[in-house]
């Protein structure tokens, strides 16, 4: 396996629900491939770019999920994880990613479905920004690939 694919193979976001305190807590880690492919695609400086995470409040609407409604939370450069607190009962999906220059989300990481529960509205809160991820993300995986297109899942 030549090296930038096993890179790309340990890139991930992570989203685990603590019920307790009503925190949906998101880990990531994006390859550096990634970073590039999306320089030279979009001609502009991944570094300089606005880079969001997207909470999405999914509903069901017969036999899919959509989006009913998300929030964008800016984050500074070199973040790889955040805390939101105060989230409800509904299933939730997490995604990384760009705002662009005409305010279109580009999506890089994206989580898998994630319930929660109690009535609360949103709130955001930063973590600590250093690079290290905590070990117990080892045994959790909540990465899954996706093409993009359409607005369901």
């Amino acid at each position: 396996m030549s090296e930038s694919i096993k890179a790309v193979h340990h890139e991930y976001i992570r989203a685990i629900f603590q019920k307790e305190e009503s925190l949906l807590k998101v880990y990531w880690k994006l390859a550096p491939q990634k970073r590039t492919l999306f320089s030279l695609y979009f001609n502009e400086s991944y570094n300089d770019a606005i880079k969001i995470l997207r909470l999405s409040k999914l509903v069901r609407r017969s036999q899919w999920l959509s989006i009913e409604k998300y929030n964008d939370i800016p984050i500074r450069e070199g973040c790889n994880h955040w805390t939101i607190s105060g989230v409800n009962h509904s299933p939730y999906m997490v995604e990384l990613g760009i705002k662009q220059a005409n305010n279109k989300f580009f999506a890089m990481l994206r989580t898998k479905l994630v319930q929660a529960s109690e009535e609360r509205l949103p709130i955001v809160e930063q973590l600590q920004t250093d690079s290290t991820t905590p070990a117990w993300t080892e045994f959790v995986s909540s990465y899954s690939y996706y093409q993009s297109g359409g607005r369901h899942i």
